[in-house]
C-alpha cells in the first residue's frame, strides 16, 4: 500500500505541475535581466538583419517575450529589428534572414506566395509554432513546405512520470551542421517546453527528434487526463520538434516550440534560453541561416 499511494501521489504531482505549467504561459514576460553566457561575436561590420515578424499579432514579439531572442542574436553578430510590414518582396528586400514567432494571424496567400518566392531566391526563413493554438495559423506556410503541424502539446515520459521538459540530447539530436560545431558552438543537449510536433519532408534534415514515449494531446485539460489515464495521446516519437531545408537558392528552419529560444519569466522563474546548450543553438541556427556555416 504504501508504494501504491507513492505511486498516486507522484503521478498527482506531476498532474498539478502540467497543470500549473501551461497556465503560467498566458503570465509569461520577457526577462528584462538576460544576459547572454556564450562568447560574444566581436564585429566591425554591421551583421546580417534579422527581422522579426510583428505583423501577424504574434504573441512573441522582440519589445516583449522575444526581447531576449533579440540580445542574444545582436550578441551573436546579427542586426536585428522588428517588422510590421506584411509579406512582399519590397517589405523582405534588405532582410537576410525573416523570423516568424507565434503568430496568432496567419499571413495571406498572397504574402506566402512573396516570402517563398523571397527565399527560394537566397533569403532564409525562421519558423516557430509553439503548441495550440500558433500551429493553427502557421499551417498555411507549414504547409507549403510539405510539413504538417501536429498543433497539440508534446509531452513525454508516460502516464507515471509525464512532464512537458524535453531535453534532447544523444540520438535524439540530428546530423546537421547546426548540431556539430566546435566546443564553444558545440551542442550536446538542447531543453524545449512542451510545444508541439512536425513531420519531416522530403528533403529535409531533422534537428530534434522527439523520443518513442511522445505523445500529443490536443488542449491544456488533456494534459492532466493524460497523466490520469483518462485519456491516450497521439503517439509522436516518429515526428520531430525543428528541423532543416534547403528551399531553391534559400534555407528554412522550423521549430514547434518558441521558449526554447527566447527567455521568459514564468511563475516567478526564468524558463528558455538558459538552459541546457540552447544558446549555442540558437546561434547556429542563426548562423547557418545566414550562410556563416
Amino acid at each position: 500500500m504504501p508504494k501504491l499511494m507513492n505511486r498516486i501521489v507522484g503521478v498527482l504531482f506531476a498532474v498539478v505541475t502540467l497543470i500549473a505549467v501551461p497556465a503560467a504561459t498566458a503570465q509569461q514576460v520577457g526577462d528584462p535581466d538576460y544576459q547572454p553566457s556564450i562568447e560574444r561575436v566581436e564585429t566591425d561590420e554591421e551583421g546580417p538583419v534579422v527581422a522579426v515578424d510583428a505583423a501577424h499579432a504574434n504573441f512573441h514579439q522582440i519589445d516583449g517575450r522575444f526581447g531576449a531572442f533579440a540580445v542574444l542574436a545582436e550578441h551573436g553578430g546579427f542586426s536585428v529589428r522588428a517588422s510590421d510590414m506584411a509579406f512582399s518582396a519590397d517589405a523582405l528586400d534588405d532582410v537576410d534572414i525573416l523570423v516568424m514567432s507565434n503568430a496568432l494571424q496567419s499571413p495571406t496567400n498572397d504574402e506566402i506566395d512573396a516570402l517563398l518566392a523571397w527565399v527560394e531566391q537566397g533569403g532564409s526563413l525562421l519558423l516557430i509554432a509553439d503548441h495550440a493554438p500558433f500551429g493553427g495559423f502557421a499551417a498555411p506556410v507549414a504547409e507549403r513546405l510539405g510539413i504538417a503541424m501536429g498543433d497539440g502539446y508534446v509531452v513525454i515520459g508516460g502516464r507515471n512520470n509525464t512532464s512537458g521538459i524535453i531535453d534532447f540530447a544523444g540520438l535524439d539530436l540530428g546530423s546537421h551542421p547546426i548540431l556539430h560545431r566546435d566546443a564553444e558552438r558545440a551542442v550536446r543537449e538542447v531543453r524545449s517546453f512542451l510545444g508541439q510536433s512536425l513531420t519531416v519532408p522530403e528533403g529535409a534534415s531533422p534537428l530534434l527528434l522527439l523520443p518513442d514515449d511522445a505523445v500529443e494531446v490536443p488542449d491544456r485539460p488533456s494534459i492532466a487526463a493524460y497523466a490520469s489515464g483518462e485519456m491516450d495521446g497521439s503517439h509522436v516519437g516518429d515526428r520531430v520538434q525543428a528541423l532543416a531545408m534547403p528551399w531553391g537558392e534559400g534555407r528554412i528552419v522550423v521549430s514547434g516550440e518558441a521558449a526554447m529560444l527566447t527567455s521568459q519569466l514564468a511563475g516567478g522563474r526564468s524558463i528558455g534560453v538558459t538552459s541546457a546548450d540552447n544558446e549555442a543553438y540558437v546561434l547556429n541556427v542563426l548562423d547557418w541561416l545566414a550562410g556563416r556555416i
